[in-house]
């Protein structure tokens, strides 16, 4: 009796771990499919972006993947990235020689460090691509990247 009582915990405790096991493989293989179509995703996105500018683009779309993973949805968003004064994160304008007589050029330091912030901040966005299980949304990825347009105008007033 006490053998089959030992038999049975022990029993009990092999198909416990086990369970424990084949369950923390099923969501690996999961997040693994989810991350490699968020790649995926990024990919495309990145494909559909070249040679176009930011305002020929929607903002956010979704969509499913296509079989065998139609159990998953992506979304992606385009953000508009907004930069700091570049001049106010150096410490300003009165650290570079305002009292020696060089108001003038603390002034087109200023107006420079402008123009440069509001270049990058029209010329730079952030997409962000997030896949989706449709039947256990239990697992989820993101994925951000930057888009650099290299081709936005420099406009020469700030």
């Amino acid at each position: 009796m006490i053998a089959i009582t030992i038999m049975v915990v022990a029993f009990a405790s092999i198909l416990n771990i086990e369970s424990s096991s084949i369950e923390a493989t099923a969501r690996a293989k999961e997040m693994t499919t989810i991350s490699m179509l968020a790649r995926n995703a990024i990919n495309q996105a990145e494909m559909e972006i070249k040679g176009r500018t930011f305002s020929e683009l929607k903002k956010e779309d979704a969509g499913n993947f296509d079989e065998p993973f139609e159990e998953y949805a992506w979304s992606r968003k385009i953000d508009e990235v907004k930069f700091p004064d570049i001049m106010s994160l150096a410490g300003g304008a009165s650290s570079l020689g305002g009292e020696s007589g060089e108001a003038s050029k603390t002034n087109e330091a200023d107006m420079l460090g402008k123009i440069v912030t509001n270049f990058l901040s029209k010329g730079v966005r952030k997409i962000t691509v997030t896949v989706t299980g449709v039947r256990n949304k239990t697992q989820t990825f993101s994925v951000s990247t930057f888009w650099v347009n290299l081709s936005s105008e420099l406009q020469l007033s700030p």
